[in-house]
């Protein structure tokens, strides 16, 4: 048997210090999530997600009055253009687990 420090070789791979940032097309606007997954709209902060903190995203204005909101080729969701309800719209979400009380 032999012990992973035997048997470790370098990778010959060559990966790029940095990932160029996505370039989303003219129609969208762009910015960039906080840290903690907030955004900046009409200079209030609109929390958008913590998965993808301190990434730029594309704002969508759609002709019916909402805003689809895309990070690199991923639509996130859609909500109204004032941010009134969360991505994806008021529905709840078929992956929420329901919670039974035992009796």
């Amino acid at each position: 048997r032999k012990r992973p420090v035997q048997v470790y070789e370098i990778s010959k791979r060559q990966y790029p210090s940095s990932i160029p940032e996505f370039d989303y097309p003219a129609s969208m606007e762009v910015r960039r999530t906080s840290s903690r997954g907030y955004i900046s709209w009409h200079q209030k902060p609109y929390f958008i997600s913590g998965a993808i903190s301190n990434e730029t995203i594309g704002i969508q204005e759609e002709e019916d009055l909402s805003n689809s909101l895309w990070f690199c080729e991923l639509k996130l969701g859609t909500t109204t253009k004032n941010f009134d309800y969360p991505l994806g719209g008021n529905q709840a979400s078929p992956y929420i687990r329901r919670h039974v009380r035992n009796k």
